[in-house]
């Protein structure tokens, strides 16, 4: 859907006043040209949607080439879908926020959440795994050389609660694993509750690296 102008003048509001940003122009409805004073300019794709599809994607590029896909509202999901058909361009996907982030690299093609990039990566290197399929932003299928698939969801809180736990189901589905992402802080006992009356286990980054070695 192409962005209104509220929308259009709330992103250029927002990018005009970042150190690095020389000049904005709207090259389509949805596209934003960001000249940049020390790297290449590059063309960003706007989405305002609550749940991102690959069909949202395809629309917002409207035959161009972005380098980045970017959507505002910050309580979004990605499906899968969307991310496979922004990552077969080659392009980066995020939130508002990463797209602010992002201005300030060289190289902005590939952008992927933090969080994200870290536990994919992870999980992809691990001998036991055959393969990492998106369902959602923070949702994945993990398929194994035994053939076996299990479905991870991520959590970046510092303290894992039930609450998070149980918000995670309602939002994205069932699972089999909760990956807790943030290094810091502990995962309560009530999450590991929650996550067993759901017929999940709550892992840290270690534990579930060990958990992977029998699947």
């Amino acid at each position: 859907m192409p962005l209104n102008d509220g929308m259009k003048k709330f992103v250029t509001s927002k990018l005009s006043t970042m150190g690095g940003v020389q000049h904005l122009e709207w090259i389509t409805p949805n596209i934003l040209r960001i000249t940049r004073s020390e790297f290449p300019e590059f063309d960003t794709a706007i989405i305002a949607e609550k749940t991102v599809t690959g069909a949202h994607v395809l629309e917002s590029a409207d035959e161009a080439e972005p380098s980045f896909f970017a959507n505002i509202p910050s309580d979004a999901v990605w499906t899968g879908e969307a991310i496979r058909v922004v990552e077969a361009m080659g392009a980066g996907w995020g939130r508002f926020g990463n797209l602010m982030s992002v201005i300030g690299r060289q190289d902005v093609k590939g952008f992927v959440d933090q969080e994200v990039r870290f536990a994919t990566r992870m999980i992809k290197q691990h001998t036991n795994v055959m393969q990492l399929t998106p369902i959602f932003d923070k949702l994945y299928d993990v398929t194994f050389r035994s053939g076996s698939v299990k479905r991870v969801i991520f959590i970046n809180d510092y303290d894992l609660t039930a609450d998070a736990v149980r918000s995670a189901r309602e939002r994205y589905g069932s699972f089999d694993h909760v990956l807790k992402t943030n290094p810091n802080g502990r995962i309560t006992e009530s999450a590991v509750s929650a996550a067993e009356s759901l017929g999940a286990k709550v892992l840290d980054a270690s534990d579930y690296m060990r958990e992977l070695k029998h699947l």
